[in-house]
């Protein structure tokens, strides 16, 4: 477990300590917030290979739990906004494969010798991998209900990426095309907030220019038939 906790600190940005249990062992959940699925028989992998052994799977309307068999009070959890990609994989065996918000520690790229952010990774691994399709729907349904705040500071309007493949493997016909709505708001609330910092104060300075009124040109032309 050490070598868990050591991967840990480096998760601090998007998962964070659970300990907050009832008497059965189950997590006590807010006021508001409420369960979508649990799954016992999951085991939690802090990025590439360290394993925090079987636990219980919780996903709620804002987060997702997670608490180590016969250790309830170890767990985590991670709040919606701060899981920016998650998905199906099958490597190295089924499991949701799900990135985290990047922490304030970055890497340099050796060939543009830029800093790339880094974004933890963890993955859910159920014994029973059948019920991979319902722990994803219940991740996509409930962080449709939980979008990342505005932030008015960020020139870049906000910005994510995704491969829609990917991203929706598995996903319902019914499912589909909600996310995809959602997806559409995300990027039309960008493109307005760009708009709007690059018009300012005058909401017509990209407007087109009015025609001429001179004498002899017309205001429009009409083909001939």
């Amino acid at each position: 477990m050490a070598a868990a906790a050591d991967e840990l600190s480096g998760l601090e940005c998007g998962l964070s300590h659970f300990s907050a249990v009832d008497l059965s062992g189950r997590p006590r959940l807010e006021d508001g917030e409420n369960l979508a699925g649990d799954y016992p028989a999951v085991a939690l992998v802090l990025g590439e290979r360290d394993d925090a052994g079987q636990g219980h799977l919780y996903i709620s309307s804002t987060r997702v739990i997670w608490l180590k068999d016969g250790q309830p009070d170890q767990g985590y959890f991670a709040t919606f906004p701060t899981i920016t990609m998650h998905a199906i994989s099958q490597e190295p065996q089924p499991c949701i494969y799900a990135q985290l918000e990047p922490c304030g520690s970055n890497s340099q790229d050796e060939e543009s010798g830029e800093e790339e952010e880094l974004y933890p990774e963890i993955r859910f691994i159920p014994s029973d991998a059948n019920t991979l399709q319902d722990i994803f729907e219940n991740l996509c349904q409930c962080a449709a209900l939980n979008p990342d705040p505005v932030d008015e500071d960020d020139s870049d309007g906000g910005e994510f990426f995704y491969n829609e493949d990917e991203v929706l493997n598995g996903v319902g016909a019914e499912n589909r095309a909600a996310l995809l709505d959602h997806f559409d708001a995300m990027l039309d609330d960008s493109d307005q907030h760009e708009l709007e910092e690059l018009t300012g104060e005058d909401p017509d300075r990209f407007a087109d220019p009015e025609d001429d009124d001179e004498e002899g040109v017309p205001d429009a032309v009409h083909p001939s038939s």
